[in-house]
């Protein structure tokens, strides 16, 4: 009998072959996104019972965070990162005690470029597919999103259900883009970062018990957002292209949603999530 991973990739190879208007690839697309939904979930129903249960009985022993990284990595990327590349962590017993508000985070340098976004990250989370910039950006070819910097390696990320750092002024930005150590999040960071909460607590970053829409205010008309200095979303006037800040949010189903500003508005559940670079 095949497996679902193996059915997986039968679907994938028939869609490389079927026409673009073919009226049943709708439906081949819908199931193929229901299958890789489910593995996912079983995948990371496995590592939540295995080593990340390990480490969330005992938080701040740095042996067993650097092995839930490595086991959370070599799954995730189904087998490409592997043990070797993921050095022991930086943190001690007493740093990881004192990280409130904060959690530690690992990312492999291949995953935290605007490639990955569209590429890698999309393979590993199936629920990114469904968001409309990822779809059109892969089939124009013409990246709309991009990163101004690479977070990669080990860091720790503010780990808080709505986003933190609210009620900036101009010269917080300014001070926080022009630290070496703690930086704006890109939008590789924030996936994963979310992706590890919903994970280890249950939660994705910036979701509410309603669905927001593209804007990322919900349906009831709260805005629930970050930004992501560390990213920006490109668009193009002309032959002119202007880059807009780029504002984040997930829905309770682990959907992602995008929208970009002119300018950072300041409201009160719209802030800045950054990341501390230890070995910056």
């Amino acid at each position: 009998m095949a497996s679902a991973e193996h059915l997986v990739g039968l679907i994938k190879r028939e869609l490389r072959d079927l026409p673009e208007n073919h009226r049943d690839r709708e439906i081949i697309e819908s199931t193929l996104l229901s299958l890789r939904v489910r593995l996912a979930n079983r995948r990371d129903h496995q590592l939540r019972v295995g080593s990340v249960q390990d480490y969330k009985e005992d938080p701040h022993n740095p042996e067993k965070l650097t092995q839930m990284w490595r086991d959370i990595w070599e799954t995730w990327s189904a087998g490409k990162v592997t043990v070797p590349l993921i050095h022991q962590s930086p943190f001690t017993e007493s740093s990881l005690k004192g990280m409130s508000g904060n959690f530690p985070l690992y990312i492999p340098g291949g995953y935290s470029d605007s490639s990955a976004f569209y590429n890698e990250l999309p393979e590993i989370f199936p629920k990114l597919d469904l968001n409309a910039q990822v779809q059109v950006a892969r089939k124009s070819g013409v990246a709309l999103v991009g990163n101004e910097m690479y977070q990669n390696g080990w860091m720790t990320a503010e780990n808080y259900f709505s986003s933190p750092n609210k009620g900036f002024k101009p010269e917080d930005v300014d001070r926080l883009t022009k630290n070496i150590v703690r930086q704006g999040m890109t939008i590789n960071t924030y996936i994963i970062a979310s992706q590890f909460s919903h994970m280890t607590r249950g939660w994705y970053f910036d979701c509410d018990s309603s669905s927001p829409d593209y804007d990322g205010y919900s349906r009831i008309g709260i805005p629930t957002s970050s930004y992501l200095l560390g990213s920006y979303y490109r668009k193009s006037f002309g032959e002119e292209p202007q880059d807009f800040y780029l504002r984040a949010s997930f829905n309770n189903e682990g959907e992602l949603y995008l929208s970009a500003d002119e300018r950072l508005v300041q409201a009160e559940s719209v802030g800045l999530r950054t990341v501390w670079m230890p070995n910056s």
